[in-house]
């Protein structure tokens, strides 16, 4: 019996649980254990990032959206708004 291919392609559904559900051709997967990056999907580039970029991206990704001033906030607790 041969074993299927356990990598997935660009067009492989990135979750067997939701049938249909495929990669766009491309994509960007959001790392943040090692060193903080943006890598491609498929793969080819890979952008490495600072912490608080790192930090804000994940934020954002995680919150699917966030108002400025609380993201600032969260970001800078010791500036205020007009800075």
């Amino acid at each position: 019996m041969s074993r299927p291919d356990a990598s997935p392609s660009p067009s492989a559904s990135p979750d067997p649980a939701v049938p249909g559900l495929a990669w766009p051709e491309h994509a960007w997967q959001l790392r943040l254990l090692g060193r903080p990056c943006l890598a491609s999907v498929p793969p080819g580039r890979t952008i490495v990032l600072r912490p608080k970029d790192a930090a804000l991206l994940a934020v954002v990704a995680l919150s699917g959206g966030i108002k400025a001033d609380h993201l600032s906030a969260m970001l800078w607790p010791g500036a205020s708004a007009r800075q």
